[in-house]
């Protein structure tokens, strides 16, 4: 399902500065001290529904969800995909980690790179 946030806490996240497309993901990720994997998605919101959205802001998924599974604690994965999402100048990206621990609660630790081309 598409994610959506109260329209005034929208702000603070990653801007796209010109017209793009977004092409690949790529990044390390350790769960830190137990077995629990991870989901991550990137999601975005086209600029033009930013400025028209009065209440909350519906953003998409940018692919499919992109499975960090690890077999053990404390180790490190790479991870990473393909996109082709067209985006406009002033387009909101955020990437997402979700866990898949029975309590709801890991810590993960890394980073990740977003491949994006100029149009």
């Amino acid at each position: 399902a598409d994610m959506v946030l109260a329209y005034q806490k929208i702000y603070g996240h990653f801007v796209v500065p010109e017209d793009c497309t977004l092409k690949h993901v790529k990044g390390h990720m350790a769960n830190d001290g137990a077995t629990d994997n991870a989901t991550i998605n990137i999601w975005y919101c086209l600029a033009d529904d930013v400025e028209t959205d009065t209440t909350s802001t519906t953003f998409t998924k940018a692919g499919s969800d992109l499975a960090c599974s690890f077999d053990g604690s404390e180790i490190g994965k790479l991870f990473g995909t393909n996109y082709d999402v067209d985006l406009t100048g002033g387009s909101i990206v955020i990437p997402t980690i979700k866990t898949e621990a029975a309590s709801g609660t890991s810590t993960f630790l890394g980073s990740l790179t977003l491949k994006f081309i100029t149009r």
